[in-house]
């Protein structure tokens, strides 16, 4: 009997005063907030739980309804452990660590859910001793559309980092609730896609100090990317605000106000997107191995390939003049057959219409091919036993077709034109889709005919005309017009041939 009324005493006592210590260290109770502390090795290491429901583990003062701080050196003292011993392998069994939200301010149903309500945020931050906290990155989830009473809806999960020390946090990535991840947008079209956060306004530079005017620097950058400016490439170390940064080294001398900028950023820094390349220096920027085409099994040296569910895929390189002759640094891309790559298929330019224009800029025909300022040959047709050129040949007067040193038409001033063939074949010249003349493989010349007798062969009438006096050759006729006679040269002289 008295053991109970003894506890009943403890207990009216507790209800009296409503805190309770547990321990010597401190050796006193606060009396001002504190209604249950319990003793630790240092002040430092109490837990304690206060009058407004706030609970300190590792401090007396907590500055949220659980504070836990350690200044411990061993693994584990800064570790929170969700343990789960179940045997059990249902998902009811497993450690979790749930944030829940209810739009009724008590804990009960879901009533009605706001579009955009924030279940909760896990964050990441240095503070300071005073307190002062700066944010680097988090996590947080919102509902996408309003929940009507007792129903959940569709959530986001959403990603935040921060640009710098005084850059403000920004979310870089979402993924939705259809499972669609944004990069720089919150609303993603795809499962996968990027919105790129282009660089606005203009930059003056002094030294490595950049300025900007209308600048969005912390939205575009961050620490370690690269601007591209005055046309020189320089890494950004600090970016103090929207419209101020500073870089590695100086330009080669300073911008003035107005100046033009650029970025080079990574998939994630909002930028220009890199394969193989840490800073990108186009919208997508893929770099690999240089190559030839293979022709055989199917290992490609392509650095960037092009397919569908079939087996034909397009690939695009970068060669290299090691092996099989090929020009250094030259590009290509080939259709080929992914399964083996021994096989290949069409490459089709503009199949619907439309002018293609090789080394020139302004085609005006369906292929239009260099231009008045190309010193090199135009085009060029190889083949095992002849070579084709149309156009212009290095810096000499040239026009026209050469289709190697015996079967030519060209003009040259430093050459002869040369008509012929080096086989046993005839050489026809023709107009309006007709044979005019033919040159046989014996060398007799036919007009009019196609099976000449004579060295000269003339279905039809000859009109010759007059010649000075001077520098005739035996065996030379003429028309003398002004005695209307045909004569001839024999021996020195004209003779009358009639």
């Amino acid at each position: 009997m008295k053991k109970i009324l003894l506890s009943a005493l403890v207990l009216a006592g507790i209800s009296a005063t409503a805190q309770v210590k547990v321990g010597s260290n401190p050796t006193t109770i606060d009396t001002g907030t504190t209604n249950f502390q319990v003793e630790g090795t240092t002040t430092a290491e109490q837990f304690v739980i206060l009058k407004d429901g706030k609970v300190g583990i590792g401090t007396t003062t907590p500055s949220g309804k659980l504070d836990i701080s350690t200044t411990g050196t061993t693994v584990g003292d800064h570790y929170i452990y969700l343990n789960s011993y179940s045997t059990n392998t249902g998902w009811q069994e497993r450690g979790g660590l749930y944030f829940r939200k209810s739009h009724t301010n008590t804990l009960g149903d879901i009533v009605a859910t706001p579009n955009s309500t924030q279940f909760g945020e896990i964050g990441f931050a240095g503070v300071n001793a005073d307190g002062l906290q700066f944010n680097s990155a988090g996590i947080n989830s919102n509902q996408v559309g309003a929940a009507a009473t007792g129903i959940a809806n569709g959530g986001n999960l959403n990603f935040f980092t921060a640009s710098g020390i005084s850059g403000g946090i920004a979310s870089r990535m979402v993924i939705n609730h259809i499972g669609n991840i944004g990069i720089n947008t919150f609303a993603p079209t795809a499962k996968l896609h990027v919105a790129r956060v282009s660089p606005v306004g203009t930059i003056e530079t002094t030294g490595t100090t950049v300025t900007g005017t209308g600048t969005n620097f912390q939205s575009v950058f961050s620490v370690g990317d690269v601007i591209i400016a005055g046309g020189v490439n320089r890494t950004i170390t600090a970016i103090a605000s929207q419209t101020s940064m500073t870089v590695s080294s100086a330009l080669p001398s300073d911008l003035p106000a107005g100046s033009k900028y650029t970025s080079s950023l990574g998939l994630f820094s909002g930028g220009n997107v890199g394969i193989g390349v840490a800073h990108p220096l186009a919208n997508l920027d893929v770099r690999g191995t240089v190559g030839n085409p293979t022709t055989s099994g199917t290992e490609t040296n392509a650095i960037f390939r092009v397919s569908q569910s079939g087996s034909a895929v397009l690939d695009f390189g970068i060669a290299t003049n090691a092996t099989g002759g090929y020009a250094l640094g030259a590009a290509w891309l080939q259709a080929t057959n992914r399964d083996n790559l021994v096989g290949n298929f069409p490459i089709l330019l503009n199949p619907t219409g439309g002018k293609v224009g090789i080394g020139n800029v302004n085609p005006s025909a369906l292929l239009s091919i260099g231009n008045s300022t190309n010193t090199s040959s135009t085009i060029t047709l190889e083949g095992l036993n002849f070579n084709i050129i149309i156009g212009k040949h290095g810096a000499t007067t040239f026009s026209g077709i050469a289709t190697n040193a015996q079967s030519s038409i060209w003009t040259n001033s430093a050459v002869p034109m040369v008509i012929g063939t080096n086989m046993a074949q005839p050489v026809i010249i023709g107009s309006a889709n007709t044979e005019r003349v033919r040159i046989t493989e014996t060398g007799k010349v036919g007009i009019g005919t196609d099976t000449p007798l004579e060295t000269l062969e003339v279905n039809g009438a000859i009109k010759i005309g007059n010649r000075p006096d001077a520098g005739a050759s035996n065996g030379t006729i003429r028309f003398n017009s002004t005695i209307n006679k045909f004569q001839g040269y024999v021996n020195g002289a004209w003779v009358d041939l009639h």
